[in-house]
């Protein structure tokens, strides 16, 4: 963690760099829920005695998926590299592609099942399992099993392939007896103006809920939330700023030159509140921007003063605060931009 000791000096040059962490990639396929990989991509400042990145722990979920509920560590911070002290924020952003279930009267084909949500070999088995097969529904395709609670439960095949059902009647007095709606896949793309931000506290631990409201505004059974675990939230040392309900993070102190902030993000969870049949798969980027600027030493230094304006807002740094000044213990103050 970053040290104190060199700020008995005076600094108040301030030279401009960013750098981008892609993360977490998330994504999946039906009721396997979600698989994940993770992908890094830092650009560089040309300076090469300047270096400020993020960096990360972060374990994957197991083989099979994300189940809701689950919590994924995801450590994320930053790390100065290069030999140059540096004052640092950060900003939060996502994409999210998600695949919709949406019931359709027509089966799937040779030439749509691409639309249609393919069930796994232990999703069919599973379907099976405890069940009599019905024979005489009528559909071709259409596999039918009764359950000894005289449910019915089934699929559609197509050329040795198997498609989940939305919906599946039986009447013995009709013809056909059975029917069936099918589960299609809606492709939906959403960045980070599409979803909304809320923390909240629950036993002692800090959250910020990323919401993705789903096609349905006025019904929370599509929602996808994302619950973030925030780490080192202060307001000074090693900690960052954090305004309630926002994306954006702000050291509290210089980030020496070797040294590694503390972690403001600890990990994700999928809601538990998350809802089985409405996605078919989603693909979750997060995606942590980092601003920095240098502090070099000054000759003839006369002010404590560290403007934060030589970087745009809205392009490599979060828009809400300056670092107003750096005290000699190397303290960041940060103040709400004007």
């Amino acid at each position: 963690m970053a040290s104190t000791s060199k700020h008995a000096k005076s600094r108040k040059r301030v030279l401009g760099a960013s750098c981008i962490l892609a993360a977490l990639i998330i994504g999946g396929s039906s009721f396997a829920w979600f698989t994940a990989k993770d992908e890094v991509v830092n650009k560089l400042s040309a300076d090469l005695r300047y270096n400020v990145v993020a960096t990360e722990n972060f374990t994957p979920p197991p083989p099979g998926g994300w189940d809701p509920g689950e919590k994924v560590t995801k450590e994320v911070g930053v790390v100065n590299t290069g030999n140059i002290d540096a004052i640092v924020a950060t900003e939060l952003k996502f994409n999210l592609a998600v695949n919709a279930i949406v019931p359709s009267n027509t089966a799937p084909t040779a030439a749509t099942v691409g639309n249609y949500v393919k069930l796994t070999a232990d999703e069919v088995t599973a379907l099976q399992a405890g069940s009599n097969e019905v024979t005489d529904g009528g559909v071709a395709g259409l596999h039918i099993y009764k359950r000894t609670d005289n449910k019915y439960v089934g699929y559609y095949e197509v050329e040795g392939e198997y498609y989940a059902l939305a919906s599946l009647t039986y009447d013995s007095t009709a013809t056909p007896k059975a029917s069936a709606t099918y589960q299609t896949k809606v492709a939906a793309t959403v960045a980070t103006d599409g979803m909304t931000y809320a923390n909240r506290t629950t036993g002692g631990i800090t959250y910020l809920d990323v919401t993705y409201p789903g096609a349905d505004a006025d019904s929370i059974d599509d929602d996808l939330v994302f619950q973030i675990e925030l780490g080192a939230i202060g307001t000074e040392g090693d900690t960052w700023t954090h305004d309630t309900n926002s994306r954006e993070f702000y050291y509290n102190q210089l980030l020496e030159g070797g040294e590694k902030s503390a972690w403001f993000i600890k990990s994700v969870t999928l809601s538990d509140a998350t809802k089985e049949g409405v996605y078919a798969d989603f693909a979750l980027d997060i995606i942590v921007d980092v601003a920095s600027a240098q502090v070099a030493e000054d000759e003839t230094p006369t002010a404590r003063v560290v403007p934060y304006n030589g970087i745009a807002a809205g392009t490599d740094r979060p828009a809400g605060k300056d670092a107003q000044s750096v005290s000699d213990a190397g303290a960041v103050t940060w103040v709400a931009k004007a």
